[in-house]
Order: structure tokens, then C-alpha cells, then sequence
């Protein structure tokens, strides 16, 4: 296939995005999953997809439901406190990761309320998905939130100065409450998410330029490269040829405060087996507090609006094109499908999907 050129996307598939949840939901019932944890995990894969984060939204299910049937995830896992010190916690659990995740934050939710902070570690979590999801839940509840999250697995990003892969795609996000919603920022430190380069592969598209390098360290705009066993590529950090050190850095210090301090590990390559990944994990360090310990938060939404409205004043190189404060076009998008009750999904992955439903009598879209 002839990745030097960039070709026309093909048309996406939508479906009904209630009924995407649904069949999520009653698949992972059919795997012995309990229907509460089956519809937290369902929920936060079709808001992945909502929110224009496919990488961390239904294209997962087929591998989480073999991760499930090997006995990698225990769905009636219960989140173990390892650290519990006051305003300091670390937890694990083996169960599902969003489920996992929901719970750890409900819990330093709670704890802020007793210690007026937390500080909490995630140690080994199943695959988290959005790290922006966690932020903003506690954003919900008034509280100011950072999550460091790192990746145990597959290194898929190479250092600056190197062109073997070294880091996996670890993200940081950010929230504070806002007026109507939370203000919520969250990104990953590699120029492009796994999770994209895989839906360009599926659908044999090129990338763009400057994200991938081959197993020599030369540009390619193959997306294949970086899933082979041997002469494996590698994703580039963020930053570009200017200032990729810093993305690398930004890397590293989500493996330092994420991964080493949380006792996880980092994405050494321990947990492959031959071709394949055993099971994604992720480690977080949690940071959450009460705005209210700095600012009246009536006070904080002013300012907020007024500094958004500032940064998307800027001027704009082409007539017509608008600013976009980060986070604002991925809410926009999620409002604009909810209204619509539609959501878009690979083609390949709704083949995916239906034939695990024919497989456990699940019917897929009910028009």
C-alpha cells in the first residue's frame, strides 16, 4: 500500500450513539461482567468516541474482552488501598480500568472533604482510557485536579536523540470547575496518540507529516511501522524538530511521577509476549484540592471567561479562522453528537464489533 502521499479520508460510519451504548453494555454482561461496571466501562468508551478521542473509545472492546476471557482483568474487583496516610493514598485494583478510575476519584473526592487535599498514587491500573474523564469528575465536584498518568507495556515513543522506542504515549490533564462545566485540558506528550495512528492503519491512510520515524530514524508516513515485532518504528515526542526534547522530557516525567513513584513501572516492554501486548496498564499520580483554598470560585469563572475570551481574541493569519481554547473543540463536538444521538466509528471496528455480537446473540444497531 502507498503511504508517500496523502489520500482522501473515507466516508466515516455513525450509529446511533444510545445504541452503541446498550450493546456495549449487554456485550460485557455476556462475558460475566456485572451490569454496573458493564455500563461505567461502556459509558466512558462511547464519551472517548463523543469526545472525538477514538483512540480510547470502542475500538478498545474487542481487546479488553480478550484480555477478559485470559483472566488479565477481574471484573468483580474491588480497589485495594496500599497507602493510606491522611491526605496521601495509593490504590490498585485488577478490575476494569475506568471502573478502577471512577472509583479512586470518588475516593480522593472524599478524602479532600476530610484532609482538605489528596494526593493519590494508581498503581498497575487496567488501561484508564481519557485521562481528561477523571480530571473533569472531579472538576464536577469543585475541585481544582491534575493526573499524571504513564503507560506500562509497549515503549511506542523514542527519546530525544534515539530511534528506538523508550516511552509509551503518557498524557497529562488538567480541570478546574467552571460556570456550566468543568475547564478541562488534556493531552499526550507524543506528537500523535496510539490510538489515531491505529485507526489511520486500519483504514490504510497515510499520517501526517513529522509524527513517525522507521526503524532507522527516517520520516515515514506509514502508520505500520510501529506495530512490527522487528525493525519496529517509533512515534515522535511532541515539539517537532525544534524542541522535541521537550515533549521526551515531558515523557519521562510522567514515567518518573507516574510510573516509578507509584511503584507501575514504565513501558520497558515486561508484559509483551511475542507480537502482542499481555494487558495495558497504567499508573496515575492524582492531584486534587478545593479552588476555594485560593479563590472564591464565583471569582475563578469570571476570570476563567474573561482569559478565554482574551486567548481566543488573538489574531488569526487566515480571515475567518477562529482560536479554540483547548478542550473547547472536543466539547463541542461531544454536545454537537449527543444532540444528534450519532457518533462515528471506524468501519472496521463496527465489523469488529458485530461479529463478537453475532458470537454472544448481542444485535448491534437497532435503526
Amino acid at each position: 500500500m502507498d503511504y508517500s502521499r496523502n489520500k482522501r479520508l473515507q466516508p466515516r460510519d455513525e450509529i446511533a450513539a444510545d445504541c452503541l451504548l446498550e450493546f456495549g453494555v449487554e456485550l460485557l454482561r455476556k462475558h460475566g461482567v456485572p451490569d454496573r461496571h458493564a455500563r461505567t466501562v461502556s459509558t466512558e468508551l462511547l464519551e472517548s468516541d463523543l469526545w472525538n478521542q477514538a483512540g480510547h473509545g470502542f475500538h478498545r472492546l474487542p481487546y479488553y474482552l480478550s484480555e477478559l476471557s485470559k483472566g488479565e482483568v477481574k471484573p468483580r474487583g474491588r480497589l485495594r488501598r496500599e497507602i493510606d496516610s491522611g491526605l496521601f493514598l495509593r490504590v490498585a485494583s485488577d478490575n476494569f480500568g475506568q471502573v478502577a478510575a471512577r472509583q479512586a476519584i470518588d475516593l480522593a473526592c472524599e478524602r479532600v472533604g476530610q484532609a482538605g487535599a489528596c494526593l493519590m498514587g494508581w498503581r498497575r491500573f487496567h488501561h484508564i482510557g481519557r485521562a481528561g474523564a477523571w480530571v473533569w469528575r472531579a472538576a464536577e465536584r469543585g475541585l481544582a485536579a491534575i493526573l499524571f498518568v504513564n503507560t506500562w507495556g509497549v515503549p511506542r515513543v523514542r527519546p530525544y536523540g534515539g530511534i528506538s522506542p523508550v516511552f509509551g504515549t503518557s498524557p497529562i490533564a488538567f480541570a478546574l470547575p467552571g460556570a456550566q462545566h468543568p475547564q478541562m485540558i488534556d493531552f499526550s506528550g507524543a506528537a500523535m496518540v496510539e490510538g489515531k495512528i491505529r485507526k489511520r492503519k486500519n483504514r490504510g491512510q497515510p499520517l501526517p507529516p513529522g509524527c513517525v520515524v522507521d526503524s532507522k530514524g527516517h520520516p515515514t508516513l506509514d502508520p505500520r511501522v510501529i506495530y512490527r515485532h522487528r525493525g519496529r518504528g517509533s512515534i515522535r515526542a511532541l515539539g517537532g524538530d525544534a524542541a522535541e526534547w521537550k515533549g521526551s522530557a515531558l515523557l519521562a516525567a510522567m514515567d518518573l511521577f507516574a510510573g516509578l513513584l507509584t511503584e507501575t513501572g514504565y513501558a520497558d516492554g515486561s508484559n509483551v509476549q511475542g507480537d502482542a501486548q499481555r494487558v495495558s496498564r497504567n499508573g496515575a499520580l492524582l492531584i486534587a484540592f478545593p479552588v476555594d483554598a485560593f479563590v472564591r470560585p464565583t471569582r475563578l469563572h469570571h476570570e476563567m471567561q474573561q482569559y478565554m475570551a482574551y486567548v481566543k481574541a488573538a489574531l488569526t493569519a487566515t480571515a475567518g479562522q477562529q482560536v479554540r481554547f483547548p478542550g473547547e473543540e472536543g466539547f463541542r463536538l461531544r454536545q454537537q453528537r449527543l444532540a444528534k444521538n450519532r457518533v462515528p466509528i471506524d468501519p472496521t471496528v463496527r465489523r469488529r464489533l458485530e461479529k463478537l455480537g453475532r458470537e454472544r446473540g448481542v444485535a448491534w444497531e437497532r435503526r
